[in-house]
C-alpha cells in the first residue's frame, strides 16, 4: 500500500522539503470541476 506522499507525487504534486505541496494546474481543475457536480 502506497503512502500518502508516494499517492501524491503519483499524481504530480511537487512535495517541498518544507511540507508544502505545489498542485498542477491541471489536477486543480479537476478538483474544483468535481465539487461544481450536482449532488457533490
Amino acid at each position: 500500500m502506497a503512502t500518502t506522499l508516494e499517492f501524491l507525487r503519483d499524481y504530480g504534486v511537487e512535495i517541498r522539503t518544507n511540507g508544502q505541496r505545489r498542485w498542477p494546474d491541471e489536477i486543480k481543475a479537476r478538483i474544483v470541476a468535481e465539487s461544481l457536480q450536482p449532488g457533490v
